[in-house]
């Protein structure tokens, strides 16, 4: 295969032509040669590079205010964060067995305690998340402890599975408020949490952009509606009396709205607006 005929295609050509391209092979193309993956003289990007922020220039202003590029970032991997920010929101969990998800992964389907993920990362501009709820006849409201809220996108797939099962209890010591783990079928002992909060802040500084904001987890209870939220510390806050505060005992929906521009959080319950639970937040977010 000769490659003469490519190379003497005009820039502007290629450009659309690599245009079609998934950002993983035009990854590739990159690699190929010089000419698409080198930056050439007069040129600001290289041609693989150019082809992506041509790209992104056409998404929607709302799509590009939610993400800001980052200094290191190449245009290549800032278009597929915008690929896959148009995608559907999933869940995946790192914790098999404890927490059912259906196939599609946009539904929690049964489970004790777990933790279910959303796929996209967040950095900026405004997010709307709609968490549906409903239970079965057999069951109480009272039943379902769920929490629903943001935590920082750690790569949770690299943590051994007993460190997950202390990350387990970690969220039910410090963002459930619950210190009796006894009888939950979850360790009791409460000694971990020193040394797993020193392995979570850690992991967050080396692999998270925080925006110099500490809130790393926080979350809604539907049972109560207290809003919990920590810092990866040996503490946790827990606000019982936050203003537009209700609790979620019925099938129906709440939402959530992330703005990065206010820096806050809103819940909201069947479409009517509780209040700001959260102020002062920055930095990258997934969905809990």
């Amino acid at each position: 295969y000769s490659s003469g005929p490519l190379l003497s295609m005009g820039s502007d050509l290629l450009t659309r032509c690599a245009s079609y391209l998934a950002p993983v092979d035009m990854v590739q193309l990159g690699r190929t040669g010089k000419r698409f993956g080198h930056v050439q003289p007069g040129c600001q990007r290289s041609f693989v590079n150019e082809a992506a922020h041509q790209e992104f220039l056409c998404a929607s202003e709302c799509e590009q205010e939610a993400l800001p590029k980052y200094e290191e970032e190449s245009d290549v991997k800032l278009y597929r964060e915008l690929l896959s920010m148009r995608q559907d929101l999933v869940f995946g969990t790192y914790d098999p067995g404890h927490i059912q998800i259906s196939d599609t992964g946009t539904r929690v389907c049964r489970g004790s305690w777990g933790t279910a993920i959303g796929s996209q990362v967040m950095r900026g501009g405004k997010h709307l998340a709609r968490f549906k709820v409903a239970k079965e006849d057999r069951i109480s409201f009272n039943e379902i402890r769920a929490v629903v809220g943001l935590v920082r996108p750690l790569p949770w797939a690299a943590f051994e599975h007993s460190d997950l099962q202390l990350i387990r209890n970690y969220v039910l010591v410090h963002v459930r408020g619950n210190r009796d783990l006894t009888g939950s079928g979850y360790d009791s002992d409460v000694e971990i949490i020193p040394e797993l909060a020193r392995l979570l802040r850690n992991e967050t500084i080396s692999s998270v952009r925080c925006g110099g904001c500490d809130v790393h987890c926080c979350a809604y209870s539907l049972v109560g509606g207290v809003w919990y939220s920590t810092n990866w510390g040996e503490t946790y806050i827990a606000r019982e009396d936050w203003p537009g505060m209700e609790d979620m005992q019925e099938n129906g929906e709440m939402s959530m709205l992330l703005d990065y521009g206010a820096r806050t959080l809103t819940i909201y319950k069947n479409n009517r607006r509780l209040g700001i639970v959260q102020e002062g937040l920055a930095g990258e977010y997934s969905w809990m």
